[in-house]
């Protein structure tokens, strides 16, 4: 006697509750999203093997070096930059005026000499990103990013622990330049910086590699 087939019948979701939650959420996330600003210094930082990685994000006091070697500042916050400005008006005894002040607190770089700066300042912002920064000044005596470190270092009262310097240079920034800008930090005593640099794996074979295998794959970090 033939079996009696058992007729299957289809399952159907309704998805709509759940496309509806999606873009809802897809939603949410384009709108508090903030979105990285392009820089206004193109500069491509050497690889290095490590894993303890600079910490910009806050306290952040930042040398950049670009190709050509001009030097650059950039402040992680606004709390620090209205601070260092304060301190560098009265290194420089000079009267900043509140409204560039409050211009100075926004300018996401320090491009130019501190006597030009107001000059800067005082442009639209259409009218800074047409102009090229001509670099803080920097030689073998460390120029006028020796004032900045020094204001940097003021306006945490000379606690090295509580504010961070990086330097962040282009790889094809000449020697010279770099060594003219960590006479600025020597100037103010400071020896203990990070260099801002791309991260990349330890090479396979190397002595590295060995010591990191015979740690258990724990790989020591770099100061």
């Amino acid at each position: 006697m033939a079996r009696g087939k058992i007729k299957r019948k289809g399952t159907s979701i309704d998805m709509t509750a759940m496309c509806d939650v999606a873009f809802l959420l897809l939603s949410f996330f384009i709108l508090t999203a903030k979105f990285k600003s392009a820089e206004a210094v193109q500069i491509t930082t050497p690889h290095s093997v490590s894993n303890k990685p600079a910490d910009a994000s806050s306290d952040a006091f930042i040398v950049e070096i670009d190709k050509n070697g001009l030097v650059y500042i950039e402040l992680s916050d606004s709390g620090i930059r209205s601070n260092v400005i304060d301190k560098m008006a009265q290194i420089k005894a000079v009267q900043f005026p509140a409204a560039l002040k409050s211009r100075f607190i926004a300018a996401e770089m320090i491009g130019t000499p501190f006597a030009s700066l107001p000059q800067y300042l005082q442009m639209s912002p259409d009218d800074q990103k047409k102009v090229t920064l001509p670099g803080i000044p920097v030689d073998s005596t460390g120029g006028e990013l020796r004032d900045w470190i020094t204001a940097g270092l003021q306006a945490y009262d000379n606690d090295t622990k509580a504010i961070h310097f990086i330097i962040k240079g282009d790889n094809a920034a000449k020697y010279p330049v770099i060594d003219d800008v960590l006479k600025a930090f020597k100037k103010n005593e400071v020896y203990k910086y990070r260099l801002l640099t791309v991260p990349t794996g330890v090479p396979v074979g190397s002595e590295l590699f060995k010591k990191t295998a015979q740690n258990g794959g724990k790989q020591e970090a770099a100061e």
